[in-house]
């Protein structure tokens, strides 16, 4: 007498394993093709960034440059119609740019501080609430330390 699992006659429907397994087989299928869509579409996008991010740092480049360059001409032209050391317009050009410097940093922190998404956080604090209300989830013998 064989001692391994009978196959199904002719005709009759498929098991419940033999479902269970076409369908993990679709579901694994279903999830390689989306895998490799993904790895497709991120090299795409790692290329077309990559570009983007050469084209950034190349005018950025040629921001500070052209920052530097307009900087001293306008030091040169402060010195040729006032007559000014070159000491006294660095050292007020470079104070002028001191004083950017810590406005921008008040900007940064006043926008870091405000937290993100107020609403929702206070949304979940309101569901917190209820759920804490509504549905106790302590034995009657526990008391909460938290309170």
């Amino acid at each position: 007498m064989p001692s391994g699992p009978r196959p199904a006659p002719a005709g009759s429907p498929p098991g419940l394993f033999d479902s269970l397994r076409h369908l993990l087989g679709a579901f694994v299928g279903y999830i390689s093709a989306r895998i490799e869509l993904a790895g497709l579409e991120s090299g795409e996008a790692f290329s077309r960034y990559g570009r983007a991010l050469v084209f950034l740092v190349v005018a950025l480049v040629g921001l500070i440059f052209g920052y530097f360059f307009f900087v001293l001409g306008l030091a040169f032209l402060v010195q040729a119609f006032t007559g000014w050391s070159w000491i006294v317009i660095t050292t007020a050009f470079g104070a002028a740019h001191f004083l950017l410097a810590f406005l921008c940093a008040l900007g940064i922190r006043a926008a870091v501080l405000r937290p993100a998404f107020p609403e929702t956080l206070a949304e979940l604090r309101k569901d917190r609430d209820w759920l804490t209300r509504e549905l106790p989830m302590r034995p009657e013998g526990i008391r909460d330390e938290s309170r």
